[in-house]
């Protein structure tokens, strides 16, 4: 980092740094051992490299964060980049922030907390895009189980009755088909992933 920074100082060219975070890795090693966090770092490593220029410099800082520094880029290039890995499939989930300085150069600690601090920004965002989708899931879950017990609610005589006639074959007893919601969710503001929609797929389709 130090080498880029003096060569975009002397060509007065941009320089980016991105800051990853690979989630979920300590969990990874606590449950799954060493070796499967292993794997996981090997997952990563070859699929963000897939996305970067020979020229880029990608390394890791220790742990489970990671660093890339792309020359003579501007913004878009950036989140070009960053858009791409967070949207690769084959990528393990992963946090990003980025930074490009032009014409202001600070020292190289400083670059990477400035692109740290972008990375916790996300993260955090995507932690509350998390806890709200959960709590819609866990509303709708509530309505969910509160209409089916209004419609369940009935003298005993008549829930007799009905067992009965649905036991006997009696078609004219009503049914209600449950509905199944799928929520499709991403972690990432400004990749396709970030989108997120509430599907509602009635369960005669999946009969």
């Amino acid at each position: 980092l130090a080498e880029a920074r003096r060569r975009a100082m002397q060509r007065n060219t941009p320089l980016g740094v991105v800051y990853l975070d690979l989630d979920g890795l300590k969990e990874v090693n606590d449950t799954e051992g060493h070796a499967a966090g292993d794997a996981l770092i090997r997952q990563f490593v070859d699929g963000v490299a897939r996305h970067l220029r020979s020229s880029d410099l990608f390394g890791r800082l220790g742990g489970d964060e990671f660093a890339i520094v792309l020359e003579r880029v501007d913004p878009l290039v950036i989140e070009g980049v960053v858009g791409r890995i967070l949207a690769d499939p084959e990528i393990p989930d992963v946090s990003c922030g980025s930074r490009v300085f032009d014409g202001g150069y600070p020292n190289p600690i400083e670059m990477l907390a400035r692109a740290d601090r972008k990375m916790y920004e996300a993260k955090r965002r995507r932690s509350a895009r998390r806890k709200a989708i959960l709590q819609h899931y866990q509303l709708l879950h509530r309505r969910k189980t509160y209409s089916a017990g209004a419609r369940h609610t009935s003298p005993i005589g008549d829930g007799a009755s009905d067992i009965s006639r649905r036991v006997a074959g009696d078609s004219s007893t009503p049914t209600t088909s449950p509905t199944m919601f799928h929520v499709v969710r991403s972690d990432h503001a400004s990749s396709p992933r970030s989108r997120c929609q509430m599907v509602t797929v009635p369960s005669s389709a999946n009969s």
